[in-house]
């Protein structure tokens, strides 16, 4: 579906869509696990992700997974406390796309911890307020 939607400009999410519009079959994990299996040992999986720490599709993470494999990434609740996060948007004043690009994630990923942690939003006349100084 990626590689449909970058011919043709569009996300995952509305090659998706057409598919179900169309009634089209999706192909899923399911479909490939075989081959891949055949050409990434668990050996061969373990270089790539672990030591080399290469990131990995769905499909590859499902095999990661059935290899046991542990996962590298660290919960971004762990890299982004709730004192952090106060800091940086409180006390610094920086907005959820600021603090987004700090750690490389979504602004929504931020709001959602922003939400998780009880932290007061900025009303959006606040915000304008600080996009404006």
């Amino acid at each position: 579906m990626k590689q449909i939607g970058d011919i043709y400009g569009f996300g995952c999410s509305a090659v998706s869509n057409l598919l179900s519009t169309y009634n089209l079959p999706k192909r899923t994990s399911h479909d490939y696990i075989d081959q891949i299996q055949d050409v990434l040992t668990k050996e061969k999986m373990f270089e790539l992700y672990v030591k080399q720490e290469l990131t990995s599709s769905s499909y590859v993470s499902k095999l990661r997974k059935e290899y046991g494999i542990n996962s590298l990434r660290i919960p971004f609740r762990q890299k982004l406390s709730k004192v952090e996060l106060i800091k940086l948007y409180i006390e610094q004043l920086l907005s959820a796309k600021e603090i987004a690009s700090l750690y490389n994630v979504t602004s929504s990923t931020v709001l959602f911890l922003i939400n998780e942690y009880n932290i007061k939003k900025r009303s959006k006349s606040e915000a304008f307020l600080l996009v404006t100084k």
